[in-house]
């Protein structure tokens, strides 16, 4: 029996159209020692029956469908079920360029040292083909981590984990909606062996059912990344030290006018400075840091409103880009 190089492991739930264009690039270019992990949220669009076809037809070598508590909880459940010696994370509505991926696991192989591996990614609107951005923040942390030693977060749209690894990285936080995000300060927070490939490896398309357009501006998102960053980020802690320090020294003045009776209208405007003061962390957070301009490549595609272009278009740019651009691996 062939030894399994490379767990392909995509989860997915209510985005049929979506997936079926994903799944269609991904079984083009799996290779004979690989495989293809689909877990399924218990999808109602169609999904589960488009998949037992596959699956039925050899095309997909593991499939569930039940029931999870959300995008981490599936990768999860697809990384244990995974027989390979890496496991490539693939989402069901966003776009990979497969050679670069070829080499990503032909260096992991050669480098049984290495941990995890990583690179770069783009962004698209679906709702607007013609500009594909550049999220020029990810390899720049990365060397952010590689020369400081700083806990950093970058896209999981390139991830690619070793699978005995998992004992020292962890899963992913099923408990947060910033997975990637999460993981990626994780694990350099704890300096495991990050090596990355400097080629464009995926292009995210945003569209109407995207997690980040859903839950980006919420409460919940904005809770989550202060947790995350207070956690594993020294300097980001250090900052919410000065500004609790900052704002405790504020209320120890406010306590001393009012011991010395100054006008009213003093005091109320001291007060209502606290009442409005908020600390803001020196780290910018992933979703500004994105809106460089410089970064914005534009393109010529069909504008028609619809998937099946959004692929199209993201794969000739995915060819094009890495065609220019030479890719190298970094790694400490």
């Amino acid at each position: 029996m062939n030894k399994t190089a490379l767990s392909y492991v995509i989860t997915t739930y209510n985005k049929l159209p979506y997936l079926k264009e994903a799944m269609k690039r991904l079984l083009e270019n799996v290779q004979e020692d690989e495989e293809i992990i689909v877990t399924d949220g218990a999808s109602t669009d169609g999904t589960v029956e488009y998949l037992t076809e596959l699956y039925q037809q050899g095309k997909i070598h593991q499939f569930i469908s039940e029931p999870d508590k959300g995008e981490a909880h599936g990768y999860n459940k697809g990384m244990l079920m995974a027989k390979g010696e890496l496991i490539k994370l693939i989402t069901d509505d966003d776009v990979f360029y497969y050679p670069a991926i070829q080499e990503c696991k032909k260096f992991m192989i050669e480098h049984p040292e290495m941990d995890v591996m990583s690179g770069n990614v783009a962004g698209v609107f679906l709702e607007n083909l013609s500009k594909i951005e550049m999220f020029k923040d990810c390899e720049n942390n990365y060397h952010n981590w590689m020369n400081n030693c700083e806990s950093v977060w970058f896209s999981g749209l390139p991830l690619m984990l070793r699978k005995k690894s998992l004992s020292v990285t962890g899963l992913f936080f099923s408990g947060m909606k910033w997975v990637d995000t999460e993981f990626s300060l994780r694990i350099t927070h704890l300096n495991i062996n990050i090596a990355w490939n400097t080629g464009l490896i995926a292009i995210r398309i945003d569209n109407p059912q995207s997690n980040f357009r859903n839950f980006g501006n919420s409460e919940q998102y904005q809770q989550d990344y202060e947790r995350m960053y207070f956690f594993y980020n020294f300097r980001y802690r250090e900052q919410y030290r000065k500004n609790i320090l900052q704002l405790n020294n504020i209320k120890t003045r406010v306590m001393i006018v009012e011991i010395f009776k100054r006008p009213l209208r003093l005091i109320k405007t001291m007060l209502l400075n606290i009442k409005d003061f908020h600390w803001k962390s020196n780290k910018v957070s992933p979703n500004e840091l994105i809106n460089s301009q410089e970064n914005i490549m534009e393109i010529n595609v069909n504008q028609n409103f619809n998937i099946e272009n959004a692929f199209s278009a993201c794969e000739n740019i995915l060819k094009e880009y890495n065609f220019q651009h030479e890719a190298k691996v970094l790694s400490k």
